[in-house]
């Protein structure tokens, strides 16, 4: 999971707004979602239809707002809240950016490693730290 982890850090990284083909691909990668290439359809992980290959959502699945993670900053928090429960975050905008925090740690004022991100879309700094957070704990869990 790494490798995919680095490749989509590395594209998300070069994004300078929401991009729904990014919103697929970490769909994929972190929210459980699969791809039924004889329907063209991106299924959840309860297999209910999410989107077609275009992108469209389908207005009644249960959470197709929280589809757009480039985009959404309700998407994006509902992600790191699934990937790394119990762990703190702070969003701060200041000067035309927005910082995001992500830490470790049940409180953000325990010492504990940190991820933070800053960039002009809110929800791009928030799935940037997140990938960043979720790189560090596979390396971490890699054997030397």
């Amino acid at each position: 999971m790494t490798d995919s982890l680095d490749g989509l850090i590395e594209r998300v990284e070069r994004c300078t707004g929401p991009y729904r083909a990014f919103d697929v691909q970490i769909g994929l990668a972190l929210a459980g979602w699969r791809y039924v290439p004889g329907n063209n359809v991106f299924l959840d992980g309860d297999s209910r239809t999410i989107m077609d290959g275009a992108g469209n959502t389908f207005p009644d699945h249960p959470g197709a707002e929280y589809t757009y993670f480039t985009a959404s900053i309700d998407a994006a928090l509902a992600l790191v809240e699934r990937k790394l429960p119990g762990w703190s975050w702070k969003l701060v905008h200041e000067g035309g950016r927005y910082t995001f925090v992500l830490r470790d740690a049940p409180r953000l004022e325990i010492v504990a490693p940190a991820w933070v991100h800053s960039r002009e879309q809110p929800a791009l700094a928030i799935i940037l730290a997140l990938l960043r957070a979720l790189q560090s704990i596979k390396t971490s869990e890699t054997p030397t």
